[in-house]
């Protein structure tokens, strides 16, 4: 197995050119790379006779010549042991995951493994779990020219203040945002020398209640578990079946490619248009 892993050779497609002087005689097209399974020759009074029978690169991973795991394996997370005692667990993202596992059980050079269409950070949408009071998001700038920070407060932190927002909320037709800067000008119970502007005010008992967001990495929901026996294939396709339409598989070059499915919509040479919002 070790052999078929390292041993390779590519397909090539000779055409006899007749038409173009300006290329060569046989022009050569790429039919893919593949894994040598068996090799043989013999040698007679006709001649030397070399026999190699060949596999789809897609045997290195789906069980055939590699890619069985001999135990059970956790793609998705990582344990880290600390000095104290503690353990602490840690999801590793989807593209790690893809990049590690084609490495290190296909003996995929890195430089081979494809990934696209997949970033390794996405938006996590933030939620407000609070029940009697509201939370303000605000920008407070000091001066005329001071520079500008974004605060998070609770109606019982400044009160004065979320008295203020809830008035000119109330002004504006119940909408909390679009509204005016506000000042000690306005409101002489603020601080003075200090601009406030209301980027959002969540309710515990709005419909609503996403705060914002935060940066976070994309990994596998749940565990992402293969078992003895099991293969890559299995793992991928497991992948596949969280994230939607991706697929993967190897190029005529002999790359791995993992990839959203090729449609007329996500294609930077389709005509299609989309005639709504």
């Amino acid at each position: 197995m070790a052999w078929s892993l390292r041993t390779k050779f590519y397909v090539y497609l000779g055409v006899k050119n007749t038409i173009d002087p300006n290329y060569e005689d046989i022009i050569w097209f790429p039919q893919g790379m593949y894994v040598i399974s068996s090799f043989s020759s013999s040698y007679g009074a006709q001649g030397y006779t070399i026999t190699i029978s060949g596999k789809d690169k897609m045997c290195l991973i789906n069980g055939d010549v590699g890619g069985a795991l001999f135990a059970a394996h956790e793609f998705s997370i990582i344990y880290t042991e600390h000095a104290d005692g503690t353990i602490t667990k840690d999801y590793i993202p989807i593209y790690d995951i893809i990049k590690e596992a084609l490495h290190t059980y296909a003996q995929e050079p890195y430089r081979n493994i494809i990934i696209n269409d997949l970033n390794t950070c996405g938006v996590e949408l933030l939620d407000y779990i609070g029940e009697d009071i509201s939370m303000y998001i605000y920008n407070q700038r000091y001066g005329d020219d001071g520079v500008v920070t974004t605060q998070i407060s609770f109606g019982t932190e400044n009160s004065v203040l979320a008295a203020c927002f809830d008035d000119q909320i109330l002004h504006n037709g119940g909408v909390s945002y679009n509204l005016p800067e506000i000042s000690s000008k306005e409101y002489p119970q603020l601080s003075p020398g200090i601009y406030y502007s209301l980027l959002k005010r969540v309710n515990p008992t709005d419909v609503n209640t996403t705060a914002g967001y935060r940066a976070t990495d994309i990994t596998y929901t749940g565990e992402l578990t293969v078992a003895i026996g099991g293969t890559i294939t299995e793992m991928l396709d497991k992948i596949i079946q969280m994230l939607g339409e991706f697929e993967y598989f190897y190029d005529i070059n002999g790359r791995f490619i993992f990839q959203r499915k090729r449609i007329y919509f996500n294609s930077s040479w389709s005509n299609a248009v989309v005639d709504e919002d």
